[in-house]
């Protein structure tokens, strides 16, 4: 089905689904997938005019990608904040069941949702479809060097790529 769904999307052909199950999966694969476009968004905008992203631009011109590299990539900075992005797509009317099965934040000890990602470079990962489905991160400072999103509905681990959809 993933074939045919990408081979209908470049001409806009709109396929429609018999089973009431398959369309109810379908939009809730959609919803998670906005909700994730939406924190590369996010995320990305914070790199390119966060002053607290200081620290990972000059990371990242260490490593040699310049501010032409981060917006072709869609590079993205989380903030040392616990809610930043949470909070953020909950006012952009995401609800918080969203963000938990995508996997972009987690309850924390106080029932609270706290972000899956602070102080981390982020890197987008996508699917075939070029949907954006994940994120890879790369800590500054402290903790795990590198962390990946959790599996979820729309993201698995062995197929999910970085950069996958132009290739």
């Amino acid at each position: 089905a993933t074939a045919v769904e990408r081979l209908a999307a470049k001409p806009g052909i709109t396929l429609r689904y018999d089973d009431a199950a398959v369309t109810k999966d379908r939009q809730r694969r959609d919803r998670l997938v906005e909700a994730m476009t939406a924190a590369v968004a996010f995320y990305h905008r914070l790199l390119l005019e966060d002053a607290s992203a200081g620290i990972a631009r000059r990371y990242l011109r260490s490593r040699g990608l310049d501010g032409d590299v981060a917006r072709q990539f869609s590079l993205g900075w989380a903030p040392d904040r616990y809610d930043a992005l949470s909070v953020h797509l909950q006012q952009q009317k995401f609800a918080r069941q969203d963000l938990l099965d995508a996997g972009l934040a987690f309850v924390n000890r106080v029932n609270k949702l706290q972000d899956f990602f602070r102080a981390r470079v982020l890197f987008p990962i996508f699917d075939v479809r070029g949907d954006a489905v994940a994120f890879g991160g790369r800590a500054l400072e402290g903790g795990p060097k590198y962390k990946n999103s959790p599996e979820s509905p729309i993201y698995s681990n062995s197929r999910g790529r970085y950069r996958l959809n132009p290739a």
